[in-house]
């Protein structure tokens, strides 16, 4: 035999025990890929139980009085002296400034003698038409004369009573607008008083969510001063906004002490409703083939389960959903890896 032919046998030779080395050696692998194929996906679930959660509503609003009012001149006249300073309290009743008497009294004066006199002709003439000698236009015209004279003093009363004008209510003196020895025409402003006994926070609700706001709902403010306070609504317009189309409502709240300061802007948190709601992890949340978001979890028989959740509130660690069962096994990590349907391996971790 020569030489090519004993190479040729050989390499033959080496072909051979090759092929019958992958032959032996590919069961193992087999038997460990067809092993891998059959064992579950392991995730990591954490058990979560539904809270009941307050439903809130955030809304921004601003502080304003629970009454302001501009005290404007009556009657006309000098001002003689203002008994009141900007930012003093006053008591209901309190005489706020004075306004020169003039000749009111005279007037006065001249009224009522005039009434008595003419209260005395009417009641001689009154006499005379008894016994049919006076006519009775006559009698009629000297009644005319008494009633005018009483108006007369009702109106001088009235005026005498404004040169001293009072305070309508308990408050503070916001501003003066007039000083000592201003002339004021009737109608003029003179100062402001305002009422901050209760503090009133007004805020604007969207239509789609004014049916979940009830009169008397707690509210609980933020006042861009740095208080925390709790009102109540006691008005919701019954009209909207014809340029916004929101409901004006009104949070009271009450200030006896008048610490909190009116004008300045709120944040109020206002409880609408209550329902059991899971918090979980944004980490959580995916997408189902219709892009409806949504979590994973694990049933009972070890399956991956898909359920669409409705965002309550957020945040910054997590989220109130709904839409869970009441006891559910939440996938927290390896549900990018899973589909709906298939079994898996959980390995449970406590929960939040």
């Amino acid at each position: 035999m020569n030489k090519s032919s004993v190479f040729a046998l050989l390499f033959i030779l080496l072909i051979c025990a090759w092929m019958v080395s992958g032959l032996f050696s590919s069961e193992p692998e087999e038997q460990n890929q067809t092993q891998s194929e059959s064992q579950p996906f392991s995730v990591e679930v954490t058990v979560s139980e539904a809270q009941v959660t307050p439903v809130s509503l955030v809304v921004q609003g601003q502080t304003v009085p629970e009454r302001l009012l501009e005290i404007k001149a009556q009657t006309a006249g000098r001002i003689e002296q203002i008994l009141v300073s900007e930012g003093d309290s006053v008591r209901k009743g309190d005489t706020l400034l004075t306004i020169d008497m003039e000749d009111r009294l005279i007037q006065l004066e001249q009224q009522e003698a005039l009434y008595e006199a003419r209260k005395k002709t009417y009641k001689r003439l009154s006499q005379l038409a008894d016994k049919q000698y006076q006519s009775e236009s006559e009698l009629d015209t000297a009644l005319a004369n008494v009633k005018a004279s009483e108006a007369a003093i009702a109106n001088i009363r009235s005026d005498i009573n404004f040169v001293r004008p009072v305070a309508p209510f308990d408050g503070e003196v916001q501003s003066l607008s007039a000083e000592s020895g201003d002339v004021v025409s009737i109608g003029d402003p003179m100062l402001e008083l305002v009422d901050n006994s209760v503090l009133v926070v007004e805020i604007q609700i969207a239509q789609q969510r004014v049916n979940e706001v009830k009169k008397g709902l707690q509210a609980d403010i933020k006042l861009a001063t740095g208080e925390q306070v709790s009102g109540k609504v006691r008005f919701i317009a019954p009209y909207a906004s014809s340029e916004s189309r929101t409901y004006l409502a009104e949070i009271g709240i009450p200030n006896p002490d008048g610490k909190l300061k009116s004008g300045s802007s709120a944040t109020v948190t206002l409880h609408v409703n209550e329902v059991k709601a899971h918090y979980v992890s944004p980490a959580t949340f995916t997408l189902d083939a219709d892009g409806r978001i949504g979590v994973k979890s694990v049933g009972s028989d070890d399956k991956v389960e898909f359920h669409q959740v409705s965002l309550l509130q957020s945040d910054n660690e997590g989220a109130w959903v709904t839409g869970l069962p009441d006891t559910v096994r939440l996938i927290t990590t390896g549900q990018g890896f899973v589909d709906a349907g298939n079994v898996v391996t959980p390995v449970e971790k406590a929960a939040r």
